[in-house]
């Protein structure tokens, strides 16, 4: 594709491996064809070749191309159920700081490092990745990353409800422990019966109820109430405790 582009000839060959492996090897065999491939790939005024040339940004399908290439050459990608991350590495900085820009360009988010000596341009936004692996021909890379994507996603909404659901719950126990020990107080000094009526049955429903949430409690009444009702009742009688000391009359 590249070759085609540049309009030069390449010569495609696969020399296996070892292991029994295939490997693909292109080559530009004349120095006037590579020289000229280069011309179209880099800047022609940069005499380092180190900016990538606008011609690139022409067309869609040769801007692709060109990441392709970028990427099999000096790309990596993270295992996905380890950590979403995907980069381009080079020794030189101006080459790395145009692919940036170039990405950029595309919309894709990415930021710029460097690592052990080499520039890094570095993606970790889940969808900048697997917009970009889909439109440089990995497709089922970009589904598996996005199938790991809903799932962390899917964890991470039920721990933040495990988390939350806890929060409540220790919340519940905490205020039932308060009501609970103005109940108990109230009945020491001056007896539940001493109470408003309504006040009265709340305390025996809650002081028997320990777990229950208020709008449970509130089911439980003789008339049952909102659950704004029943804290309304519940801080009255905190309330009450707050005021009567322990010496107060006690009635039997």
């Amino acid at each position: 594709m590249t070759a085609s582009v540049c309009g030069v000839f390449a010569e495609v060959v696969f020399p296996g491996r070892g292991d029994g492996k295939k490997l693909c090897s292109v080559a530009i065999p004349h120095e006037e064809q590579r020289i000229k491939a280069r011309n179209v790939i880099f800047s022609e005024d940069i005499s380092d070749y180190d900016v990538i040339s606008e011609k690139l940004l022409e067309n869609e399908c040769c801007r692709y191309a060109f990441l392709r290439g970028a990427f099999i050459a000096s790309g990596m990608l993270c295992d996905p159920e380890k950590e979403c991350r995907m980069e381009f590495s080079s020794k030189k900085e101006s080459v790395c700081s145009s692919l940036a820009q170039f990405l950029a360009s595309l919309g894709y988010k990415c930021a710029l490092t460097s690592r052990r000596g080499k520039s890094v341009v570095v993606l970790k936004d889940g969808e900048s990745i697997e917009n970009l692996l889909a439109m440089i021909g990995a497709t089922k890379a970009s589904m598996e990353i996005m199938g790991y994507r809903i799932q962390r996603d899917i964890r991470n909404m039920a721990n933040r409800q495990k988390n939350c659901d806890t929060a409540n719950v220790r919340k519940t126990v905490a205020a039932s422990r308060i009501q609970i020990e103005a109940i108990e107080k109230i009945d020491r000094c001056i007896g539940l019966g001493a109470l408003p009526p309504e006040l009265a049955e709340i305390a025996r429903i809650r002081r028997d109820n320990i777990g229950l949430s208020l709008s449970d409690l509130g089911e439980c009444l003789s008339s049952p109430i909102s659950r704004s009702g029943v804290n309304h009742r519940l801080r009255k009688l905190v309330e009450i405790a707050d005021e009567l000391k322990e010496e107060d009359t006690i009635i039997e």
